[in-house]
């Protein structure tokens, strides 16, 4: 039985020649981030010394940086590529999947929950394999290259980027646990209100005939205050990570 890993590997392995390419420009864009800032320490310490900058090595800093905007062009266009790959062939399981359930099943299945699988939580799925798990690859990619530059020019700061990165790491470990949390009550919540909707629609009559028009406003309200309250934990981490990290960096600078 086919699961969600099952089919990103398949598809992989499908776009074998695109799955390359991403690959060749994640290591690409690696190599290329790290030459801009050697080519400018090279300028400012020979700014520095008083010495004269040559045309090539100014030329050399500003292709590498050209080069490096380039690369990181395409590895996003391709990941965009992928990404529409890996939903087609998500959806196209599901589909497969809901023609061989029963009938009891498919009747069980709330009215909006259905569409809000094929809709949402696979764009949710798409979004966090490309701009997740590769962006996260990449970045942890240079940030090693960094690591290892900054080691090998100078040795304390090396030591102080010891020091500070594993309490960013628990930090932010921390933020993705809550937001994790929240962004799965609020998938919840845009299925249940989803599925209000066509309920409400295909039993007005019954609805009516009862005057339980204030209980499913009220129900429907509440599907839509558990999504703003998720929303707004979401929102919450994501507005406070982004500080804290700026000012740690302030502080190490300093």
């Amino acid at each position: 039985m086919l699961n969600v890993r099952n089919i990103l590997i398949i598809t992989l392995k499908e776009k074998l020649f695109l799955t390359v390419l991403i690959l060749i420009t994640v290591i690409a864009t690696v190599v290329l981030s790290l030459l801009p800032p050697l080519f400018l320490g090279e300028i400012v310490d020979s700014l520095t010394l008083q010495n004269s900058i040559s045309a090539v090595l100014i030329l050399k800093y500003f292709l590498s940086l050209s080069f490096s905007f380039i690369i990181l062009s395409l590895r996003d266009s391709l990941l965009v590529v992928l990404g529409q790959k890996i939903t087609h062939a998500l959806r196209s399981a599901m589909m497969k999947k809901e023609t061989a359930l029963s009938t009891q099943t498919l009747s069980s299945q709330k009215s909006g929950e259905m569409v809000s699988r094929f809709i949402s939580d696979v764009d949710q799925i798409e979004l966090l394999f490309t701009s997740g798990i590769i962006s996260l690859v990449a970045d942890a990619l240079q940030m090693l290259s960094i690591l290892y530059v900054i080691f090998t020019k100078t040795k304390g700061l090396a030591l102080l980027m010891l020091l500070v990165l594993p309490l960013v790491f628990c930090f932010t470990s921390h933020v993705q646990k809550k937001m994790l949390k929240a962004e799965q009550d609020n998938r919840d919540a845009v299925a249940s209100a989803n599925a209000c909707i066509p309920e409400t629609l295909r039993n007005i009559l019954t609805i009516h005939n009862l005057n339980e028009e204030n209980f499913m406003e009220e129900r429907y309200d509440t599907c839509i205050d558990n999504g703003y309250r998720a929303l707004n934990q979401t929102n919450f981490y994501d507005s406070v990570y982004s500080p804290v990290i700026l000012i740690l960096n302030a502080v190490v600078i300093s």
